[in-house]
């Protein structure tokens, strides 16, 4: 695990554990009230912190994960990614100088420029994967697998565009208007993505 993980796993544990008490498990079961943006927020705030962090990462750490394995292609890649967008979370949020008005966008952006910066310097290892479930690798029988593998292959092929917007829309639950917003194009370009990605697999 690279330097940045174990510091990650560390605030987490810290966190984690200073959250088993009786007033704190009160607080964590109000925090599950919050919007994703109220829980942003109260990251600058000392006494909230552990709570609100906790509540995003049980909200957000599937999606981020899943989107980072499809387009990495790989497990250890994919936990340091995840590990990494939650670590720069927390440390925006520790400012209490930054506010976001759609906060599933904002994250799905973070982990979007961490996932093209793996790319960049690994290259040749940028394949993705697509299913319309995620079953774990304990889990999944060996027919899912083969399909598995078969979508896998498929998903090789498409257009770096149309790949994106695919796993963001269905991996990252992201609508057209946070794809767009994340890709900084217009909600039609979007929606052509994603019609023609689903086009092209079913070919």
């Amino acid at each position: 695990m690279k330097q940045t993980g174990n510091i990650f796993v560390s605030r987490i544990e810290t966190g984690v554990s200073g959250i088993f008490n009786q007033s704190a498990s009160r607080r964590m079961r109000q925090h599950a009230t919050y919007s994703d943006e109220e829980l942003f927020t109260m990251l600058g705030m000392a006494e909230e912190r552990n709570a609100a962090f906790t509540e995003l990462y049980r909200r957000y750490e599937k999606r981020v994960w899943s989107y980072a394995r499809i387009s990495l292609q790989n497990d250890q890649r994919a936990k340091d990614a995840t590990q990494d967008t939650f670590l720069r979370i927390l440390k925006t949020g520790e400012k209490g100088a930054t506010s976001v008005e759609h906060f599933a966008a904002y994250i799905m952006r973070i982990v979007r420029n961490i996932v093209i910066n793996d790319q960049q310097r690994k290259r040749h290892d940028t394949v993705d994967i697509d299913t319309v479930e995620i079953p774990s690798a304990a889990a999944a029988t060996y027919e899912q697998q083969e399909i598995n593998t078969i979508l896998e292959t498929a998903m090789q092929l498409l257009p770096d565009d149309y790949r994106d917007a695919f796993s963001m829309q269905t991996y990252g639950g992201m609508s057209y208007q946070d794809i767009a917003d994340t890709q900084q194009v217009p909600l039609s370009t979007v929606r052509n993505r994603v019609v023609r990605a689903k086009a092209k697999l079913r070919e």
